[in-house]
């Protein structure tokens, strides 16, 4: 095997692509769905954040 073989971004084959593929899109679908939050609730939780950093500071 040489050093160009070693880097090829391409496969000699396609075999067990699909296989592969699989498994990486099972795990995605496997997480769950998350509930949409309004921008009200979405400014609420960065207030909330932007205090504990702010409390943060303050204690060092």
């Amino acid at each position: 095997m040489s050093i160009a073989d070693f880097f090829r971004r391409e496969p000699k084959s396609l075999k067990g692509i699909k296989e592969r593929s699989g498994v990486a899109q099972g795990a995605e679908l496997a997480l769950p769905a998350l509930k949409p939050i309004t921008g009200e609730q979405a400014r609420a939780a960065l207030k909330r954040s932007r205090a504990r950093r702010e409390e943060g500071r303050g204690a060092a």
